[in-house]
């Protein structure tokens, strides 16, 4: 029984830490997505 809740709970850690570096790495797509758009914005000024 002991087992698998350990089990159990090395999985939920490794899903939360799954979503956190999925938010992280979307995070920072946005930020290089922005940054990009306003050296356009820049240039064409």
């Amino acid at each position: 029984m002991r087992e698998t809740d350990e089990n159990e709970e090395h999985r939920r850690y490794q899903e939360a830490q799954n979503e956190f570096y999925k938010a992280e790495q979307e995070k920072m797509e946005r930020k290089m997505k922005d940054q990009e758009n306003l050296a356009k914005y820049h240039r064409a000024q």
